[in-house]
């Protein structure tokens, strides 16, 4: 009984720090695997488990809807460069650039939902492994661009 309400405290006080924006869903997830919860590493099951509505996978960082809509802007001008995008200690890469890279990187794409229910094709990879990846990016005579979110005036990344 002990442990359940411990279990319960700690979801509550991480909803309410998600909600009022102290942390984001991914530092929430590392807490919760932290306490135990290895299955809640994942920042969708965590959502779920804080029963959070409104919240974006990096907590005040860009949402994938706002991402793919920049990637489709700057693909649309340049549409011969890959475009990698850095989100928070992952870097991301959508729709056919994803399925570019997949093939020479030998990394699976994933399927995720975007904030107007469309699935979107990403490949994602740690940040510590752009080193790798960019190369072999270049080598295969890809153009490659990194873009790392930018803070507008009002404290929101884009």
């Amino acid at each position: 009984m002990k442990n359940e309400l411990n279990v319960k405290t700690i979801i509550e006080s991480l909803k309410e720090e998600v909600e009022n924006g102290k942390i984001s869903l991914r530092e929430a997830a590392a807490e919760l695997h932290k306490a135990g919860w290895t299955n809640f590493i994942d920042i969708d099951a965590t959502k779920n488990l804080l029963k959070l509505r409104n919240a974006t996978e990096s907590g005040n960082g860009p949402e994938l809807s706002d991402m793919t809509g920049k990637y489709r802007e700057m693909k649309a001008a340049h549409p011969d460069a890959l475009y990698i995008f850095r989100n928070g200690e992952s870097c991301e890469l959508y729709e056919d650039d994803a399925i570019a890279a997949s093939g020479i990187l030998g990394i699976a794409t994933a399927e995720r939902v975007d904030g107007q229910g469309k699935g979107v094709k990403e490949l994602r990879f740690s940040f510590r492994d752009l080193d790798v990846y960019l190369p072999k990016l270049i080598r295969a005579g890809n153009r490659v661009a990194v873009c790392e979110p930018n803070q507008t005036g009002s404290g929101k990344q884009v």
